[in-house]
């Protein structure tokens, strides 16, 4: 099981900014074009509590910033 998320990640959350805080490193990058524009995920892991943060966003969609599932061990 995994740690709670910090604080950082937890208000990153509440308040959907712009910009990842200091702790978070991008992992992976995606990127699609479609018809209504397209859209770009960036994934990031925290050096604090370990977890996975997603932010996407688009054109058309923007759906901020989410945790990412714990993958099965």
């Amino acid at each position: 099981m995994r740690q709670p998320l910090c604080q950082k990640c937890q208000s990153l959350l509440k308040n959907q900014n712009d910009q990842p805080h200091e702790q978070l490193h991008e992992v992976a990058y995606h990127e699609a074009s479609t018809v209504d524009g397209g859209f770009s995920e960036h994934e990031f892991r925290c050096d604090n509590c370990g977890h996975v943060l997603r932010h996407m966003s688009g054109i058309i969609m923007d759906s901020g910033w989410s945790e990412m599932p714990e993958s099965p061990s």
